[in-house]
Formats: C-alpha cells, sequence, structure tokens
C-alpha cells in the first residue's frame, strides 16, 4: 500500500532543494549580487525565500526518506546493482558540472556516502534484523558527537571525506557523522515494514509523548533559517549542532510516523492522491539528476 504522506514530504523537499540548486549555480560567483536583486523581488523575498529557508534542511529530509524507504520495502538483501551504478555516474557527473565540465575532479559527496551505507547495511541485514536495529542506534548516537572538532593529522582529501573540511570549504556529507544517519533511516524504515500492523493507528499516549517533544523542540528551532544559501550553506548546515538539528528533523520523523497511521493515509491519499503521479514519486533519482543538470546549463547560460 503507497504511503502517501511519504510522496508529499519528499516532493515538497525536493522544490526546496532545487532552489537551493539553481540559487548555488547561477549565483555562486555573484552572491552580494543575489543578495541585491532578490531583496528587489517582493514575492520571492517575502514569500518563497523564507519558506525555502524554514526548510533548508530538505536534503537530510530526502536522505532519511531514500533511506527509509529502501529499509521500508525490505530491498536491503537484494539492492540493485543498477542503483549503485546510476548513484556513482550521477557523482561523476556532478563533479565534472563543478568544474564547468571541462575537468573532473571527485570530491566526497553524498553519492558515495549513500552507497557505502548501502553496502555496509546490505552485509548486515542478510545476519538478521537484530544486526540492523544495533546499527540504527549506533547511527543515531554517531549524529550527537561534532567529530570534525576532533585534530588530526590526515592528508585534505581523507579529512574531506571523513569529517570535512571547512577551510576549504569542503565538508559536504562526510563519513563522520552522516553514516550514522544512513544507518538510522534504514532500521526505522526496517522497523516500520515489520510492524506496520501496530503502526497502523496511534494511541493517544504515543500522541502525547510527540506533543510533548514536538513542543520541546520549538525552542530550539532557527538554525538552518540563518544559514546563507551560498555562501555558508555548502559547509555549515553539517555542522549545527546535534540537538538543533533533531529539533527540526524531529518534525519530519514525525510526519512520516503518522504517514503510516491507516486514516491519515486514507484521507492524503483521497485528496492529494495525485501526487503519486508525479516522477519525483516514480523516479526520483532520474529527475534529481536532470534538475541538477538543469541548473547547470542555466548557470553557464547565465554566465554568458
Amino acid at each position: 500500500m503507497r504511503v502517501y504522506g511519504l510522496d508529499v514530504i519528499r516532493i515538497i523537499s525536493f522544490w526546496v532543494i532545487s532552489c537551493y540548486h539553481f540559487t548555488y549555480t547561477v549565483w555562486l560567483d555573484r552572491a552580494e549580487q543575489y543578495d541585491v536583486v532578490m531583496s528587489a523581488e517582493p514575492i520571492f523575498y517575502n514569500y518563497v525565500r523564507p519558506f525555502c529557508h524554514a526548510l533548508s534542511f530538505g536534503g537530510f529530509t530526502i536522505m532519511l526518506l531514500t533511506t527509509f524507504l529502501i529499509g521500508f520495502r525490505n530491498s536491503a538483501a537484494k539492492i540493485h546493482w543498477r542503483l549503485f551504478a546510476f548513484i556513482l555516474a550521477a557523482w561523476v557527473l556532478f563533479s565534472w558540472a563543478d568544474e564547468e565540465f571541462i575537468k573532473i575532479t571527485l570530491y566526497w559527496e553524498v553519492y558515495p556516502l549513500l552507497v557505502l551505507g548501502l553496502l555496509i547495511i546490505e552485509a548486515l541485514h542478510k545476519k538478521g534484523h537484530g544486526l540492523v536495529y544495533l546499527l540504527g542506534a549506533a547511527g543515531f548516537v554517531m549524529t550527537f558527537f561534532s567529530f570534525y572538532d576532533q585534530n588530526f593529522a590526515l592528508p585534505l582529501w581523507a579529512e574531506q571525506s571523513l569529517f570535512g573540511n571547512c577551510a576549504e570549504n569542503l565538508a559536504n556529507w562526510p563519513i563522520f557523522p552522516w553514516l550514522g544517519f544512513v544507518f538510522f533511516g534504514y532500521a526505522i524504515g526496517v522497523a516500520a515494514n515489520q510492524y506496520r500492523g501496530i503502526l497502523d493507528r496511534i494511541s493517544r499516549v504515543e500522541l502525547t509523548v510527540w506533543i510533548a517533544t514536538l513542543f520541546g523542540s520549538c525552542f530550539f528551532l532557527g538554525a538552518f533559517y540563518q544559514l546563507h544559501p551560498i555562501s555558508e550553506f555548502e559547509c555549515f548546515a553539517f555542522r549545527v549542532p546535534p540537538v538543533k538539528f533533531w529539533a527540526h528533523l524531529i518534525f519530519i520523523v514525525f510526519l512520516m510516523r503518522i504517514s503510516l497511521v491507516t486514516q491519515v493515509n486514507d484521507y492524503i491519499g483521497t485528496h492529494l492522491g495525485r501526487v503519486t503521479q508525479f516522477q519525483t514519486s516514480r523516479n526520483f533519482f532520474l529527475v534529481y539528476a536532470l534538475q541538477y543538470i538543469l541548473c547547470f546549463a542555466l548557470a553557464v547560460t547565465a554566465g554568458e
């Protein structure tokens, strides 16, 4: 049965990510002009910009949904190699685009992180659900450690891929702690699949706990809203303090949770069921790749 709420969350997050990609690729070398031009556009500055800033953790949402759905569909033991091939090809393509299609420099990114995480998951999932849940719990704990605060004498490529390096603006999805985020997303997906019969309803006690948790999280909101989409996001979005990070993401986890409730799913399906017809729901990775290519094409045009 289709979980319509997840499709809605994904398409909204994807829209925000696309806005960020467009902003980054077209205005990267003209960041000051971006602020001046966009502030003169009332609709953008007063409505679109605040909305995108408020949901600027959309990349984390997409990663959580992606790994959750892979686990939810119980496909770890039979992960298709064509998915790995597609992700790695996208990594090469985007690295080429970052160098304006002149050369290819493979910086660590979300694509190799996803492949690495899924390979580890595949190896452990064959040994049973217990190890998957243990891995997910360990992954959640990993996200509370600021690995980048440690001083390691490492080559730049190793430091960038393992912990990130803000001095060189190379801190996009480092292995620590974000490999743990991949593990966590997959583990809760497996749990949601295994206990679907229990999760198709929500008790008053659970709902009360959720409301209390969400209310408490409100006091830590705002960290992502302050990030500049060009000059800061690439590095500092991955260094938001753990408590503030989860204060934002816990709302997404809650929306994913209630999306599994039968009554909620039926309601969303009745009113927003057509969202499943969108290609972001059917072929997300392909759409993601195409919008990135389109952004770079527009950037080249704008540069001319």
